[in-house]
């Protein structure tokens, strides 16, 4: 009963004004929304553009780290040649005066 009275208080012309209020409010909550949007977009793009970036850079360095691992394994593969090298020559070198005495001792 009570609500009866209450409703009826209400005019239409009020009801009005609180229907147009609701709406204004509805639209600035709508914009305000659509602008927060946008500005996370932007931000989105903007991030997936740095992390793109990062990722050629990250990319140039690992192939500079490759290719200076393989003039690394180059200058080893050729000092471990260079070696073996030298130690085959010098065993030769060093048994040879050897090998003449032998080859005299058994004539």
């Amino acid at each position: 009963m009570i609500i009866l009275i209450l409703i009826s208080q209400i005019t239409r012309e009020e009801f009005l004004e609180f229907k147009k209020y609701v709406e204004v409010q509805f639209t600035k909550t709508e914009n305000q929304i659509q602008n927060l949007n946008q500005r996370i977009e932007d931000l989105d793009k903007k991030l997936n553009q740095r992390i793109e970036d990062l990722d050629k850079k990250l990319n140039k360095r690992i192939d500079d780290l490759i290719t200076y691992l393989w003039i690394f394994m180059g200058f080893i593969t050729i000092l471990i040649g260079f070696t073996i090298g030298f130690g085959l020559w010098d065993r030769r070198t060093y048994l040879k005066p050897f090998e003449e005495k032998k080859a005299e001792i058994r004539f």
